[in-house]
């Protein structure tokens, strides 16, 4: 989850047209080179990045603030490989009662249960977007662009109302439901409504009780609750939990074997922000994007899919530009001119968790941190301080002969 976007917003310097109410189990994963046809030759680094190793020091040193870790290749080798250890017991003030959604709490956040397994947040829902980009390229799942309606059968009586029958799996990807979901009372304050789903017996049941707030399509608005009806629509209309899916037909394909997926109350896996992975597999996830889908060969994802889902689909009144932040199919693009990457993307979360993809130098970044309140260093931040590194090397390939 992201929370008080709007201030996060202005830390970044960035403001958003034509919207509205933005808010904005490790394993020994496969290093090895995967590369699209279509992409960049093969890049070997002889020797680390000096600026990167200096970066990493820099975050060992505590210079940034709790950095967990910093992970970075370029066309699949490993570039920089830093975790940083620590113990979050008495770093926070923790309220009561402990547990997997009090967020101060050392059992659970950032690691799980002390070992090295780190929560993602918001990342959370980007990698639910590649499952359902799966789901569509095994025929699992038809459209995005059907009613959810249906798939909800045990809240029929939700969809009385005539627009919210209209919501369309695309709606809950796009954060554009039109189900309000104000802001309000901070984060972690039992006033906020992600706080009083995460806690409540039913989140599906609280989710589809709030009002309509605009047509489904046409505004934007961040929303932890659309985020999390896409585990039930999933279940819906696969017939398969969203957890168990992921585990069979996206991480088991990459080699991805140890992870925690937190759950409900009521045992629905929490798609809104409940995974937690180790940097490297989660560089894994990047790269498959990166890849355009492919892994060792195989399709996993359809290049239509990753296209689509890094397409920035915020709507845009007439007249007025694109925003200079944008969103696709639950990840984050930009506007050209903020990175020198035109075609950069990231998935982001809550307390500073950050996987960006740059295609244009074939590089994929990881940051875990674990700070609050505008304190983390914002993405934008992070992927220049990257850009930089990389442009520092000696390269085998010209950028000019990337795709872009």
């Amino acid at each position: 989850m992201i929370r008080n976007s709007q201030g996060l917003l202005a830390l970044l310097g960035l403001t958003v047209l034509g919207c509205a109410g933005l808010r904005v189990n490790h394993s020994t994963s496969s290093s090895a080179n995967q590369r699209d046809p279509a992409s960049c030759p093969a890049h070997t680094p002889a020797e680390p990045s000096p600026a990167l190793t200096a970066l990493a020091d820099s975050m060992a040193r505590g210079d940034f603030g709790y950095v967990d870790a910093l992970y970075v290749s370029r066309d699949g080798v490993p570039l920089q490989t830093r975790t940083f250890p620590r113990s979050y017991v008495g770093v926070y003030p923790m309220k009561t009662p402990p547990g997997v959604y009090n967020y101060q709490d050392p059992n659970w956040h950032p690691f799980f249960q002390g070992g090295t397994l780190h929560t993602l947040q918001s990342v959370t829902k980007s990698i639910v977007s590649l499952v359902y980009g799966v789901a569509l390229a095994r025929h699992d799942i038809t459209t995005i662009d059907q009613p959810i309606a249906p798939f909800i059968p045990t809240h029929a009586d939700a969809f009385r109302d005539s627009l919210r029958r209209t919501i369309t799996i695309r709606h809950l990807l796009t954060m554009t439901s039109g189900i309000d979901w104000p802001e309000g009372g901070g984060y972690g304050s039992d006033d906020d409504i992600t706080q009083r789903m995460e806690n409540s017996a039913d989140w599906v049941a609280m989710v589809l009780a709030q009002p309509m707030k605009t047509v489904p399509g046409t505004t934007y608005h961040y929303n932890d609750g659309a985020a999390a009806l896409l585990a039930e629509v999933f279940r819906g209309v696969t017939g398969v939990d969203l957890q168990v899916y992921a585990q069979q037909h996206l991480f088991t394909p990459l080699g991805i074997s140890h992870f925690y997926w937190k759950r409900s109350s009521g045992g629905l896996t929490d798609s809104e922000g409940g995974l937690y992975l180790h940097p490297a597999d989660l560089i894994t996830i990047g790269q498959l994007m990166l890849n355009q889908g492919l892994w060792n060969g195989t399709r996993v994802v359809t290049a239509e899919w990753v296209a689509d889902a890094v397409r920035g689909q915020l709507p845009v009144e007439p007249g007025q530009q694109p925003p200079r932040l944008n969103y696709g199919l639950m990840w984050w693009t930009l506007s050209p001119g903020l990175l020198q990457d035109p075609g950069a993307y990231f998935g982001w979360g809550y307390g500073g968790q950050y996987l960006f993809v740059f295609p244009r130098t074939r590089t994929v970044a990881v940051l875990n941190q674990w700070m609050f309140e505008g304190k983390e260093m914002q993405p934008i931040a992070f992927a220049r301080r990257i850009e930089a590194a990389i442009a520092a090397m000696p390269e085998s390939f010209s950028r000019d002969e990337c795709p872009r």
